[in-house]
């Protein structure tokens, strides 16, 4: 019994986690009472995705104890000496987990499961100034109103003194309280009587308003297409006043709704609704009228108005005829605040059927603002996974969050170097954006991506960096996704060789164009996109070759040459705004798939150096003994070995470095 009560905890957690109507940003907390034991959700794991070993087992007695003491008046040390008692009341305290700073009020209602969810159709109706006298109306039996207190050991001792009277007065708990302002609190002795009991009180409500039919007012996708790629960039470096943000542009259906209704802006002005609003959003959006002349200043001046009236940057901009951008530091957090606002934009808009909506004062939102229990669930929602990360290239673990939250654009990306540079910054936490010409590759390699880190942890886009529009396409597409792009890492190249009397003239030009033009395109739009948010870091990849060219190799060697050159004149003139530019200079890869280590290859090479060689495996294995024997190590360079360089260039340890070349060839160039 005890493992199957466990089991449908799990269930019953996944069944209201995975449903935004009920749950968004991985909030609520479930728990299931087995003898002397209740088992709770943690603080920072997702009802989603809970397991069964997740869930933090504790002293029953204790909690209960906990509520009977005395604490201090000051909130602060109160919560501090609260979230003690609850530490200790673990079955295991030398445990790290750290049970849901709710887990009292679970133990004070008196039944086997226990649920709190905040159903946006509910705060509905406990976020208006009609909420308590229409649940009165709507739930006349089995249902308790708590009026709004602070969150923590203050509700959960006022939930338990207001249970206790209520079974006074009924002889029993009621299996439903509503919380002003926060959410629903469902009992039950089965899993099933939960979902029932919660059903039956969303049946009763009023379903959602609809926005009304018509025009959305939004600017066309040409318009937006053409506005973005400037303006995203410098909204995210006003964003990024502390810490460098990131930028999503949400036009939904409710975003789009709200910008069209003529209350709106001062419905967002009004202030904010639940705990999870003011963690994940701030407590109020900025609304940016759309000046079509210069929507940039326009931005400037809300935000700058914002923060002389507010003190703090907001998370949430709302720009009239664009729609709603939301920010913050990480990918995921970035998704939480978009999330979490149109979830208040729901319940503001289920509101008008109670009398409107009832804000939190400034003292509730100070209060969740400096609470320690919620800065704790924001790390939480900030971090990633780090030593179990999927780790393909066998990289240290410490380095899994080298390129944290970075937008990382990888042109080549599909294959060979480029892909193996897409797995390393993905492993150390950055958001890869891949472009490569070879769509079946870009799509293989984006897909393998999004199985190991997420499906929103990497963009692909179709583009060949010798045609300028789909390089402008690609970086549109990152600043659409991510506001802006960290850094560039130039990849593609091809090596026609040849003795320079039978040169092939095209195959040159070609290499002229690909290794050459192409990264010019790509810097070009680099730069456009870096000087608007104020920062960033290019990486050309070349070759030893640029440095020590070898015979037969014309073509590639001038080429990686100019490559190297290109990278000293973009640092010098990118430089003065804060954008870096360096060049890795490799030796041979062999381990990495790639067209230029065909049989073909390794056999004409073998002809050339007078190597004897069995099958074309005996062929290709001592070609490439051959090879390693010239650097100074005579060893083989690996994808790792360029993983680590990319990384450390790409990051701010480097942050003094532009203009270099790093070389990585096993100190053949100068052996």
């Amino acid at each position: 019994m005890p493992q199957a009560d466990l089991q449908k905890i799990v269930e019953l957690s996944r069944h209201y986690g995975a449903d935004p109507e009920y749950v968004v940003a991985g909030g609520g907390n479930t728990s299931v009472k087995i003898g002397d034991t209740l088992y709770v959700k943690p603080s920072g794991v997702s009802l989603a995705t809970i397991r069964a070993e997740d869930f933090v087992p504790m002293d029953r007695e204790r909690i209960r104890h906990s509520l009977d003491q005395k604490y201090s008046a000051d909130p602060t040390e109160r919560e501090a000496q609260a979230k003690a008692r609850l530490m200790a009341a673990k079955s295991d305290p030398g445990s790290p987990a750290r049970p849901s700073v709710e887990t009292p009020m679970h133990e004070a209602l008196d039944y086997t499961f226990v649920v709190h969810t905040h159903p946006n159709r509910i705060n509905g109706l406990t976020c208006a100034k009609g909420g308590p006298a229409q649940a009165a109306e709507l739930f006349p039996e089995d249902t308790l109103w708590i009026d709004y207190v602070d969150p923590g050991h203050t509700l959960a001792l006022k939930i338990h003194t207001e249970l206790s009277a209520y079974k006074k007065k009924n002889g029993t708990h009621p299996h439903v309280v509503l919380m002003q302002n926060h959410g629903i609190l469902v009992g039950g002795d089965t899993s099933q009587e939960v979902i029932d009991i919660t059903d039956r009180i969303i049946q009763k409500l009023p379903a959602s308003p609809t926005a009304a039919a018509g025009a959305s007012g939004l600017l066309s996708d040409e318009e937006l297409d053409e506005l973005l790629p400037g303006l995203m960039p410098s909204l995210r470096k006003l964003l990024s006043v502390a810490e460098r943000r990131l930028v999503r542009l949400d036009q939904s259906a409710e975003v789009t709704a709200l910008l069209a209704d003529p209350k709106g802006r001062d419905l967002t002005s009004g202030g904010t609704f639940t705990p999870d609003h003011i963690v994940y959003c701030k407590e109020k959006a900025a609304w940016a009228p759309f000046d079509p002349k210069d929507p940039i200043a326009a931005l400037e001046r809300t935000l700058a108005a914002f923060r002389t009236t507010e003190d703090y940057v907001p998370k949430i901009v709302l720009m009239e005829r664009v729609g709603m951008f939301a920010s913050d530091t990480t990918t995921a957090s970035t998704d939480n605040a978009a999330a979490v606002y149109r979830d208040w934009i729901r319940v503001a808009r289920n509101t008008a059927s109670y009398g409107g909506p009832r804000f939190l004062s400034k003292q509730n939102v100070t209060f969740i603002d400096n609470w320690e229990v919620e800065a704790y669930r924001r790390r939480k929602a900030k971090e990633a996974p780090t030593a179990d990360r999927y780790n393909q290239l066998g990289l240290d673990p410490a380095w899994a969050r080298e390129l944290a939250d970075r937008v990382v654009l990888i042109t080549g990306g599909g294959s060979g170097v480029g892909r193996a540079i897409a797995q390393a910054c993905a492993f150390m936490g950055a958001s890869p954006v891949l472009v490569d010409s070879n769509k079946v590759a870009l799509d293989a390699a984006t897909e393998e991506l999004r199985t190991q880190y997420g499906t929103a942890s990497a963009l692909s886009c179709t583009g060949d960096v010798t045609d300028e529009s789909s390089i402008c396409a690609a970086f549109g597409r990152a600043v659409r996704q991510f506001g802006g792009v960290d850094a560039v890492v130039n990849v593609p190249s091809i090596a026609p060789g040849g003795a320079l009397d039978e040169i092939d003239i095209p195959a040159y030009e070609k290499a002229l164009k690909i290794n050459l033009l192409g990264y010019a395109i790509v810097g070009k739009y680099a730069a456009k996109v870096m000087k608007q948010q104020g920062w960033g870091v290019g990486l050309n990849i070349t070759s030893k070759s640029g440095l020590f060219p070898s015979a037969e190799n014309n073509a590639y060697a001038t080429t990686k040459s100019g490559e190297i050159n290109q990278g000293y004149s973009f640092a010098a003139e990118l430089g003065a705004h804060g954008i870096r530019w360096n060049n890795l200079a490799m030796g041979n890869i062999f381990e990495l798939s790639s067209n230029i280590w065909s049989d073909a290859y390794f056999k004409e090479r073998a002809d050339k150096k007078g190597i004897d060689y069995g099958d074309s495996e005996d062929c290709r294995r001592k070609v490439i003994a051959y090879y390693n024997s010239l650097n100074a190590l005579n060893t083989d360079i690996k994808p790792a070995d360029i993983a680590y360089a990319v990384g450390f260039l790409l990051s701010d340890k480097s942050r003094a470095m532009s203009g270099h070349t790093m070389l990585v060839d096993g100190g053949q160039t100068y052996h």
